[in-house]
């Protein structure tokens, strides 16, 4: 086991100090919108208001899933009863499921299966209450109201005046997000569970760094997991933030296309990159799809450029001690001990800051196109010059950095 004094340069800026890099300052001092009471319920009620359908999926046992209805009428909504209630559902009672429906709208759904005395339906009654808005971020502000719906739904079917009058208070007034994504970390932590990243982070262990390569260099992802999907869409979301950065925002992030079923197979196979899960097993033998499956907590790639991210290296082992200890970072000392929501944010912010140094390093390397990178460099940039090379010289490329990896890699101290 390495000593305290071989520790990597990196990981004591993010244990136990503030990080030198300017860059990593501003990061944390920026205004933070979420910290101040009045504002959530401010951006509550104008994110809400980006609702674009409401709509209700049952389970026929003749016909299979159907649209049973849609606010507002007359919309093409064709294939959305699949992600509502996705492949395996009867297995159990009870789901949330997160999707996107087509480029620019995404949906959130509510599955509930509850016993009948009725043969006509076998035994069971099956819906889903979803909801589609312009943008994910909104969507968990709808949970509650689709959750007691399809309660209402089951005991009262076919009384759709509550969805009605929910999308009236909340359909879409055609103005701009108020916080695009990625532009504020600390607001994203009220879209999942509370110790949800820290769970995400818990069940993944040191293989989460293969995770966060992935993601920096814009992979296709996909999570394998049975039912319930809820869990496998809040690892998706969390793995989208592991490339979170204030340094390249909108490059270097993947939007979560969550849940994802057969129909999505043509928009996938043009997509460059993305992160979903998906129910059905058929999407492991479709390799051309993606560039790494996870099943479980197994990592499978599918070429030899992306088998040496995949591999857990001697930095990712000191790096997952870092982050298992978690320390404050410098100026956020105390803000990130005031309890749990803080302590999510603070995962959130060590991979933000990890990804700040590494892009700030390689951006004042890419400006002398003479400088020969050093081991020195490498772990200033948390990397091992050896077990990290192939990363190294995927994301030269992808973010088209001045820096060439081959000459420079004469490790001259």
């Amino acid at each position: 086991m390495e000593s305290s004094s071989e520790r990597q340069p990196l990981l004591d800026n993010l244990l136990n100090q503030e990080p030198k890099r300017s860059i990593s300052d501003r990061i944390h001092s920026k205004t933070d919108l979420s910290r101040n009471p009045s504002t959530p319920s401010l951006n509550n009620k104008l994110l809400k208001n980006h609702v674009v359908a409401l709509f209700v999926v049952n389970f026929d046992t003749k016909c299979g899933n159907i649209i049973e209805h849609c606010v507002p009428s007359g919309l093409q909504l064709a294939g959305i009863e699949f992600k509502a209630m996705p492949s395996g559902s009867h297995t159990i009672t009870e789901d949330i499921v997160y999707f996107g429906n087509g480029r620019d709208v995404y949906g959130l759904s509510c599955f509930k299966r509850i016993h009948v005395d009725n043969q006509e339906e076998r035994g069971a009654r099956m819906k889903s209450v979803g909801i589609l808005c312009k943008h994910f971020m909104t969507l968990h502000l709808h949970l509650s109201f689709l959750e007691s719906e399809v309660v209402n739904q089951l005991e009262n079917p076919g009384n759709y005046q509550r969805l009605q009058e929910y999308y009236v208070a909340n359909k879409d007034l055609d103005n701009p997000l108020i916080q695009p994504y990625g532009s504020n970390t600390s607001l994203l932590k009220i879209t999942h569970p509370a110790g949800c990243f820290s769970q995400f982070i818990k069940y993944f262990g040191v293989k989460i760094f293969p995770l966060w390569r992935l993601m920096l260099l814009q992979k296709r992802v996909l999570f394998y997991s049975p039912p319930p999907v809820g869990i496998a869409c809040y690892r998706v979301y969390c793995c989208s933030l592991l490339s979170s950065s204030s340094v390249f925002l909108h490059e270097s992030q993947t939007q979560p296309q969550f849940y994802v079923n057969v129909a999505d197979i043509s928009e996938l196979s043009s997509s460059k990159t993305f992160v979903a899960c998906t129910t059905e097993k058929v999407f492991e033998s479709k390799k051309n799809l993606y560039d790494a499956y996870i099943d479980i907590q197994n990592i499978h790639s599918t070429s030899a450029d992306i088998e040496p991210l995949i591999q857990v290296t001697s930095g990712d082992k000191m790096k997952f001690e870092a982050v298992s200890q978690l320390r404050p970072i410098g100026s956020l000392q105390e803000q990130l001990l005031q309890g749990e929501e803080e302590s999510e944010e603070k995962y959130i912010r060590f991979f933000c800051a990890m990804n700040d140094i590494l892009f700030q390093k390689l951006t004042e390397i890419s400006s002398n196109p003479n400088y020969q990178i050093s081991k020195k460099d490498y772990e200033e940039m948390g990397l091992s010059s050896k077990a990290d090379k192939a990363f190294l010289s995927q994301l030269i490329k992808l973010y088209n950095f001045n820096i060439n990896l081959q000459s420079s890699y004469v490790l001259c101290c």
